[in-house]
């Protein structure tokens, strides 16, 4: 459009006639709320898919609905964006519009420049306000370029601001099939309603054409027949076993069925003694028994205490099972007091369960004698040991060196020939190695007394002979 060909009385005119920027203000609000509502519900509807998808809906279905929601959620995020766009825009147009009206010249000042303009030339008679006219004429002029240049620039500032981008519709996220889908569905469903309306009907038909008035007459029968089958089989009875048989038969039945309700009076009867029985047992606790008293080599062995203090015996006794040293009865205690003897060069480990020699069993299994076994080896406490060694280093089996440990009897029948032949030696564990190196190069009998520390208290061989 050509402004630059419309007076400025008319310019201005519409400038001052039209609305105004209230509606370009109307729409940038309207349009701000829009994108604010798209950005929410974008925000809100990815929020609920994503809940549904990773929380309590699983599965392809679920992944399914969520790729098929994707594209709706862009598409309201690329709307709202689009939204916002349009009320800057539109405030963009309100401003082009307040600085055109702004730059128009007011109607009333053109009016008054044309009212001016028409008294001048009634009274110019003699020429005298031509050159007044000629200044209401170029000041005419000046309004008329002045609303000119305001309105090509409000065209061309409104053109830019009314510029939008368009608006795409939302992608399609549901199955354009569905609800074709959906109609075959119901009519299926509608289809076999009426196929079982038409059995209800055929049925009930089937039902009204039933003699249902036989049935009376089926009882009836039924129960004449039982009762004809018990004086046919009464009349049996008596037959077979006399007048009275069918009375007799019913007679020992019914004290049959009469003895087996004796248990419940049996069963009271017996309460009593039961409830007494079993307070006796739950209130009742025998003594402990008395415990066996410790002999002093077994009184560190913590089997007695634990392993042996429900099973042995309190005392036992026998004739004529006493243990042998050569020719001598000795008692049980002994092989506790006596422990294995093993030659130097085979000795260590001397508490290995090797170390415990098998001795005889008395009347019970964990009597001293089997106890006292155990001491000073791997299964006893802590005892001293006597380590003996030879220098021609006693050869059994044939002259082969022998690796068990050599018989009680033997040694001790060797000590009584040759009683001096013993050297003792005295010694901490400590230093127990070291000895039992020296003495395997040594010759002659060695007892080797191992201390904890404390001083040793060992017999001399001579007495400790000649008192046994």
């Amino acid at each position: 459009m050509d402004f630059g060909l419309q007076p400025p009385e008319i310019t201005s005119g519409e400038m001052y006639l039209g609305p105004g920027a209230g509606p370009m203000l109307a729409a940038a609000v309207a349009w701000d709320g829009l994108a604010a509502e798209l950005q929410s519900m974008a925000a809100s509807y990815a929020s609920i898919v994503e809940g549904m998808a990773s929380e309590s809906w699983l599965g392809p279905s679920s992944a399914g609905m969520a790729a098929a929601a994707a594209p709706y959620v862009t598409w309201m995020s690329g709307t709202s964006a689009q939204a916002k766009a349009a009320a800057d825009q539109a405030r963009a147009a309100v401003v082009a519009y307040e600085t055109a009206f702004a730059a128009v010249v007011p109607p009333p000042q053109i009016a008054a420049n044309r009212s001016q303009l028409i008294s001048l030339v009634a009274t110019n008679i003699f020429g005298q306000n031509t050159a007044a006219i000629a200044a209401t004429e170029a000041e005419y002029g000046e309004m008329w370029a002045q609303d000119t240049m305001a309105m090509f620039g409000y065209a061309s500032s409104s053109a830019t601001a009314s510029r939008l981008t368009p608006f795409t519709a939302p992608p399609q996220t549901t199955n354009p099939s569905g609800l074709a889908g959906q109609a075959a569905a119901t009519g299926q469903a509608t289809a076999l309603a009426s196929g079982t309306n038409a059995v209800t009907t055929a049925l009930s038909s089937a039902a009204a054409q039933f003699p249902f008035d036989i049935i009376p007459t089926l009882l009836q029968g039924l129960a004449t027949l039982s009762t004809q089958y018990t004086q046919l089989m009464g009349q049996l009875i008596n037959a077979i076993f006399g007048p009275t048989g069918a009375t007799t038969y019913q007679n020992v039945f019914v004290t049959a069925a009469n003895v087996t309700k004796f248990s419940t009076w049996a069963n009271d009867a017996m309460s009593a003694p039961n409830l007494g029985m079993t307070e006796f047992k739950v209130f009742w606790q025998p003594p402990p028994a008395p415990e066996i008293p410790k002999s002093s080599l077994g009184a560190g062995l913590g089997l007695r205490s634990g392993l042996s203090a429900g099973l042995a015996h309190a005392a036992s006794a026998g004739l004529g099972q006493a243990n042998l040293v050569g020719d001598l009865s000795v008692p049980p205690s002994w092989a506790s007091a006596t422990p294995a003897v093993r030659l130097v060069a085979n000795t260590l480990p001397a508490t290995s369960l090797a170390a415990a020699p098998a001795t005889q069993i008395p009347a019970n299994l964990l009597g001293q004698m089997a106890l006292g076994s155990m001491t000073g080896g791997a299964l006893g406490a802590a005892a001293p040991a006597i380590y003996t060694g030879s220098g021609a280093r006693a050869r059994a089996n044939g002259g082969t060196p022998s690796a068990e440990p050599v018989k009680l009897e033997a040694v001790i029948a060797q000590l009584q020939k040759q009683p001096d032949a013993v050297r003792h030696w005295n010694v901490d564990k400590a230093d127990l190695d070291g000895l039992l190196d020296r003495l395997s190069k040594q010759p002659g009998i060695h007892a080797v007394h191992v201390s904890n520390g404390d001083k040793p208290k060992v017999a001399l061989p001579d007495t400790q002979l000649g008192s046994h």
